[in-house]
């Protein structure tokens, strides 16, 4: 998995429609602090299929809702929309080439600053259902 913060120069409502042809989403930035919270709802989403107690049939929507601590996709989407000129970049398969997601996205790399891992929030997530 691939973590990279990014600008968009791109409109929002088509990044997400890009972003669908590959194993990757899109968040806020103000959702995410610290990597562990995107591992740890990574770790939920392949327990849930593993233990078929998954609500949505993509691992990527799964993932969604573990990372938002919603049980719905609608409010999930919701929470999870980023802004018009940044976003968390999440790719889940290594061997996806990142220089043409970010060329697709007409996006550029910026430093993602890590905070520091917050136990509340890691307590939604893990508790969201």
């Amino acid at each position: 998995m691939l973590i990279l913060k990014i600008s968009l120069k791109m409109p929002i409502t088509e990044a997400i429609r890009t972003i669908t042809d590959f194993n990757a989403v899109l968040i806020n930035t103000d959702l995410v602090h610290s990597t562990k919270e995107i591992e740890l709802a990574k770790y939920l989403t392949n327990r849930s299929f593993e233990r078929k107690d998954n609500i949505a049939n993509d691992p990527k929507l799964e993932f969604l809702l573990w990372l938002s601590g919603k049980n719905d996709i609608k409010s999930a989407m919701a929470t999870i929309k980023p802004t018009e000129k940044e976003a968390i970049l999440i790719i889940f398969n290594k061997e996806e080439d990142k220089d043409q997601i970010l060329n697709k996205l007409e996006a550029k790399e910026e430093v993602f600053k890590e905070k520091e891992v917050d136990q509340k929030r890691l307590e939604r997530i893990s508790l969201s259902r």
